[in-house]
């Protein structure tokens, strides 16, 4: 693995990323905009350790002539688990500036059952075998997770 990747993989991992641990609280921004807080994990809890959630790191390698069918299909992937799947907490994907074929996806679940069922759902299977030639590699980083925290944001319309 070399620099790049592990700095990559620290910060996706101690800066970007939450489970909900704590309540949610909205809170009003300027104009038509919430940010809602999620809270903060962290791998121990009053002195002990916490339950962990399992999270994994995908790096893909996309054929770049395939780059636009690739990201619709991802997007898709992750609406549909975020929507239909209560184990997943988080589905992030992002692409190296440098490198736009290369995309790291940082996966959070509830625990590996939730990694396994969602591995087994059809809109799984379905982004599986559509993006089975787009990919021309395929590395998955286990990580422990050590603290995760994030704030959620996003503009709302008045309509």
């Amino acid at each position: 693995m070399n620099v790049r990747t592990l700095r990559l993989v620290f910060a996706l991992t101690s800066c970007l990323f939450a489970h909900v641990v704590v309540a949610q609280t909205n809170r009003p921004q300027a104009g038509n905009a919430t940010m809602q807080t999620l809270g903060l994990w962290t791998s121990t809890a009053g002195g002990r350790p916490a339950a962990a959630p399992y999270v994994r790191i995908a790096q893909l390698d996309v054929d770049p002539r395939h780059l636009e069918e690739f990201t619709a299909a991802l997007q898709e992937i992750a609406s549909t688990s975020m929507r239909e799947e209560p184990g997943v907490f988080t589905l992030y994907a992002v692409s190296l500036k440098e490198n736009p074929h290369r995309f790291q996806v940082f996966e959070m679940y509830k625990d590996e059952a939730a990694y396994n069922a969602h591995r087994e759902t059809a809109h799984f299977q379905k982004f599986f075998e559509t993006t089975r030639k787009m990919v021309t590699s395929r590395t998955f980083l286990d990580v422990d997770p050590v603290v995760l925290g994030a704030k959620a944001y996003w503009e709302h319309s008045d309509h």
